[in-house]
């Protein structure tokens, strides 16, 4: 009887520490488990969070640059270059989206400084321009050079009243601004116009027009302004 006793007060006092080794133990593996898993997230998308892409009803145009997702290089304000990742960009938040490899809609989670978008070409950020924005804000380069020709597309809701309408419709409206970048730094707008353009190249004047008597340019074309802007800085 006594030992029968000892028997049943071994057992009870065994179970306890059988099943706390357990419960310690499947502690452990579901912390291992989640460590897993986040390492695997992080892995795959180390760039970026998950987002939705900006949807608006009732409203007439599009607050994308492109509506399709297009191939772009992205690079970090760190120096990381992301090769062939699918982006759209949203000209009124200045915001780029982009895909991952599982086809989710994603945001960086660290700054951007620059992205050349195949179909469109290369923005960057990091200008001090006083006339518009700020640092972070993406300006198109159009030309790269020591003296920069910049252009910013923005877009932005406006309301407009029709004839025979009772309330206004609303559109989202665009806007272009260049700005030419100088070698000091400077910032001067200009127009798409012969007499703006000309004006922003004044120290070489003589020069620019005399290209211009020999090359036919289309000042509202951000190709013959390339051609132009790559004459100009060839004379400093």
């Amino acid at each position: 009887m006594v030992r029968n006793k000892q028997l049943c007060t071994i057992l009870i006092t065994s179970q306890p520490q059988k099943l706390m080794k357990l419960i310690i133990v499947g502690a452990l593996l579901s912390i291992l488990s989640s460590q897993d898993a986040f390492a695997q997230v992080t892995t795959q998308n180390p760039y970026g969070r998950y987002s939705t892409e900006k949807t608006i009803d009732k409203v007439t145009g599009s607050p994308y640059l492109s509506d399709t997702w297009d191939l772009a290089t992205v690079k970090t304000a760190g120096g990381a270059i992301l090769k062939d990742l699918k982006v759209k960009y949203d000209l009124m938040d200045d915001l780029l989206y982009f895909k991952s490899s599982d086809d989710k809609v994603m945001v960086f989670n660290q700054p951007i400084s620059e992205f050349k978008i195949v179909e469109e070409g290369l923005f960057r950020n990091g200008f001090n321009n006083p006339l518009y924005g700020d640092v972070n804000t993406f300006y198109q380069v159009i030309f790269d050079g020591k003296v920069k020709l910049l252009k910013r597309k923005k877009k932005s809701f406006t309301e407009v009243l029709n004839y025979n309408e009772a309330s206004p419709v609303k559109k989202i409206n665009t806007q272009m601004f260049y700005y030419v970048m100088g070698v000091t730094g400077t910032f001067q707008e200009i127009k798409l116009n012969k007499k703006s353009i000309i004006d922003s190249m004044k120290d070489k004047q003589k020069e620019i027009n005399e290209f211009l008597n020999q090359s036919k340019v289309d000042f509202k074309s951000d190709k013959d302004l390339f051609i132009l802007f790559n004459y100009y800085n060839s004379l400093l």
